[in-house]
């Protein structure tokens, strides 16, 4: 979990046009309608607010209360994300 746990806090060092971005894509790709991307996507200052006060414990149960297909999509797309800057 520590790995996945620095992974979401780096993910909160985008620039909020990518993690709006990554949100919208994460969304869709696990089956959410375009409606709702869009509404997480304006939703990506609040989140990436929330991502950068929480503690491993928070963001555990906050993952815990997600559809299992979206964690893993916002999983693999920062997996795949920090394969490009590195």
């Amino acid at each position: 979990m520590e790995r996945e746990f620095k992974q979401v806090k780096k993910a909160a060092e985008l620039s909020d046009e990518q993690f709006a971005a990554l949100i919208y894509g994460v969304i869709l790709a696990s089956g959410g309608s375009q409606a709702q991307a869009m509404a997480a996507a304006g939703s990506a200052r609040m989140i990436k607010n929330k991502i950068i006060t929480a503690d491993e414990k928070e963001l555990s149960a906050l993952a815990s209360a997600l559809d299992p297909k979206i964690t893993e999509g916002i999983l693999k797309a920062l997996r795949e994300k920090e394969g490009q800057s590195g």
